[in-house]
């Protein structure tokens, strides 16, 4: 009995200490256009999903205009767990993974309808 004491003891220990964990986290967003450009209209709708979805538990603080590199450098700082989300063209993941390269083919679709098939 007493180890089953125990052991409930130390989950709850575990559960409290991972729930303090998962509060208060904080994503960081990179991507290099303008604050006025797309780009941040959809990462402001995504920083305001994750918050509304999760509770306020998870935030999302955007950084526009390429305040943390460029893209490269973006991709890469994401790649090794620095920024945590990056918005970036097609173009800049080309060099790691080149089979993406064939989605850039002019006239590769025919309209949109096509692309989403």
């Amino acid at each position: 009995m007493q180890k089953f004491r125990t052991g409930i003891a130390a989950l709850a220990m575990l559960a409290a200490s991972v729930s303090a964990a998962v509060a208060g986290v904080e994503l960081k967003f990179a991507h290099a256009a303008p604050d006025t450009d797309l780009q941040q209209n959809l990462a402001t709708f995504f920083a305001d999903e994750v918050a509304k979805r999760t509770g306020g538990e998870v935030t999302v603080k955007i950084f526009p205009q390429g305040q943390l590199g460029n893209d490269q450098q973006m991709i890469t700082g994401a790649r090794s767990g620095v920024i945590d989300v990056v918005m970036s063209g097609l173009n800049n993941f080309t060099g790691m993974m080149p089979k993406l390269g064939g989605l850039e083919l002019p006239f590769m679709f025919q309209n949109r309808e096509h692309a989403y098939r």
